[in-house]
């Protein structure tokens, strides 16, 4: 405050400053009320596009479920087989009745004292196929793997050094009460998955029931000479019906059988399976859907919205990229799809209905004939309108699309306003720190004035006395 002000001269001059300041201001709030309206549209607009935003996921949704009608499965006997179906597959029923489960090929050798035990050492050659008695056929599939055992190796150096080469079976030492026996076991299951074991043991003997060559399988060898270890279990193929068609797979996973179909076979025995669709899901979607668009459309409605009678509209009204989304959401919800001649090419046609307000409702026993009566056409229809109308939004919501590029063109308005009120912010200043020099320099000089005029009132006084 100027410590000059008011004295001798009764001038106010902060009460001037002040209102003269707000005059000149007048301009500056002009320009905050339109950036405050620039805030208004943009958050707006941020709203506008999280509703369309969240229209286009569920739109995608629903034409994802639509693409393919999901199937059930259902199994009279799970104890025997379950199965699940691909969407989009037929339904049926049929009855599968399993003879026997594919089984791996498992053998094992002689008892050892300990699982320390020192084997030997050599090579150990592991070949993979089938069985015919005596007779083993290699499977051309899957290449032999010569595996390199250390000298002095232990029992349980040997399973290290089989798990560690990637034979495609599994060892293992198990105490079977009567000692330390090493386990193989074909990690595939299946007749062809069958284990032959030819050794070449550093002892120089490689088929007598010493050193490495105790861990010898040779099905065409004699016990005791080459065919060293014991067979626990051979591998084998399953073997099922299906609607009293005899088939085997190597596997008891079986996905090849019925087109669309796969079974897990768990166990002998009789089962009856059945397919069905399973519209519930695409229902689901279609509800979302519903749910999204009126939600959209009506913020979007009222975001853009004139009230004639309070003469004031939405922060959108007027804005041509939302008329433009509002006109397109419309279109997409009321065009034909499909082909001429075909049984449903709107929406309306399968209880899907657009009101007078801009809102979606669905006519449940209307839209549940149209899909108990033909769901591979309904749901294709469905989904045609779900494609267009996620393709409306990504380019509504696109980087170079009307909303994006009228929001950027108010981030830059923004910008230059702010630039704007700045320099008007220093020209305010400028502006007041004139007039309080001026006000002061008047004050000091009516002050002066004063004191001038009191002298000389005094001087003629004094002069009249005398």
């Amino acid at each position: 405050m100027n410590p000059l002000a008011g004295l001798g001269s009764s001038i106010d001059v902060n009460s001037l400053v002040s209102g003269l300041m707000a005059v000149e201001r007048i301009p500056l709030q002009s320009l905050t009320a339109k950036n405050a309206q620039y805030q208004a549209n943009l958050s707006a607009f941020g709203t506008a596009k999280g509703t369309l935003s969240g229209l286009q996921t569920a739109s995608r949704a629903l034409a994802d479920a639509m693409s393919s009608i999901p199937a059930t499965v259902n199994s009279s006997a799970t104890s025997v087989a379950t199965a699940t179906a691909l969407a989009g597959t037929t339904p049926a029923n049929f009855s599968l009745s399993v003879q026997s489960l594919a089984q791996a090929h498992r053998i094992y050798s002689g008892a050892f004292a300990t699982a320390d035990t020192v084997v030997g050492g050599g090579t150990l050659a592991i070949d993979r196929g089938s069985f015919d008695g005596a007779t083993f056929t290699p499977n051309a599939a899957i290449a032999a793997v010569n595996i390199t055992i250390p000298a002095n190796a232990t029992l349980n150096g040997v399973r290290d050094a089989i798990n560690n080469a990637d034979a495609g079976v599994t060892a293992s030492v198990v105490n079977d009460g009567t000692g330390f026996r090493l386990v193989l076991g074909a990690n595939d299951t299946g007749a062809a998955q069958g284990m032959r074991i030819l050794a070449t043991d550093d002892d120089g003997n490689h088929t007598d029931a010493a050193g490495l060559s105790q861990l010898a399988f040779d099905p065409a060898a004699t016990a005791g000479a080459g065919r060293n270890m014991t067979q626990a279990r051979a591998g084998s193929d399953a073997a099922f019906t299906v609607d009293g068609l005899p088939m085997t797979r190597a596997s008891n996973d079986v996905s090849d059988a019925i087109g669309g179909v796969s079974f897990k076979l768990i166990g002998a025995g009789d089962t009856n399976v059945s397919v069905s669709r399973d519209l519930s899901k695409m229902r689901s979607a279609l509800d979302e859907l519903v749910k999204s668009y009126n939600s959209s459309s009506g913020t979007l409605k009222s975001q853009s919205s004139y009230d004639a009678a309070s003469r004031s509209g939405g922060p959108l009204n007027g804005e041509s990229s939302i008329r433009g989304v509002l006109t397109q959401l419309r279109r997409t919800v009321t065009d034909n799809y499909g082909a001429v001649g075909d049984t449903y090419r709107t929406l309306s046609s399968l209880g899907v209905s657009i009101g007078s307000n801009g809102t979606l409702t669905v006519n449940n026993a209307k839209y549940e004939a149209a899909m108990g009566a033909d769901p591979v056409a309904a749901s294709a229809m469905i989904g045609e309108f779900a494609q267009t109308l996620t393709s409306t939004l990504d380019t509504a919501l696109a980087s170079d699309g009307a909303i994006t590029a009228r929001t950027d063109g108010i981030q830059s308005a923004m910008k230059r306003l702010a630039d704007q009120q700045a320099r008007m912010e220093a020209r305010m200043s400028a502006i007041e720190t004139r007039y309080r020099a001026q006000f002061s320099a008047l004050d000091t000089l009516l002050s002066r004035m004063n004191s001038t005029n009191a002298f000389l009132t005094s001087q003629l006084s004094s002069t009249n006395s005398n």
